[in-house]
């Protein structure tokens, strides 16, 4: 209780989408830009296991976190790649409806937009991805 009678609440942690947010002291914020582009192509290009991004961030990149740390950074990080897929999606969308009306040109946007949609898919769902 404070001075005047009321309870006090105790603070929450701050999260992001239910997770803790991450501090200063994560393993992954004392990476350079130029490394967390590594680890994110990895990840989200290359589609590598945890695993074997983590292996690889260890030997390649001196990375010192664990193996909780990267999940963490992939799942923080998944939205960021989203919403650029989802910009993408968006100029590409713009291309379609400038289009001269060439039907290759149409099926060609439609081929991005299709490959985006499934992109998305995987990164909203990683453990469906060989369905």
């Amino acid at each position: 209780m404070n001075k005047n009678g009321t309870i006090r609440r105790k603070r929450k942690t701050p999260t992001v989408g239910g997770m803790k947010r991450s501090g200063t002291n994560a393993a992954w914020t004392k990476l350079s830009p130029k490394q967390i582009q590594q680890l994110k192509d990895w990840l989200f290009v290359e589609k590598l296991t945890y695993e074997e991004t983590f292996e690889k961030a260890r030997t390649e990149l001196g990375f010192k976190g664990s193996l909780s740390s990267l999940k963490r950074f992939y799942y923080r990080t998944s939205g960021e790649v989203m919403l650029e897929e989802f910009l993408y999606a968006a100029e590409t969308a713009q291309e379609i409806s400038e289009a001269s009306g060439d039907i290759a040109d149409v099926r060609a946007a439609s081929l991005k937009l299709l490959g985006l949609m499934l992109q998305q898919k995987i990164l909203m769902e990683p453990e469906k991805a060989k369905e």
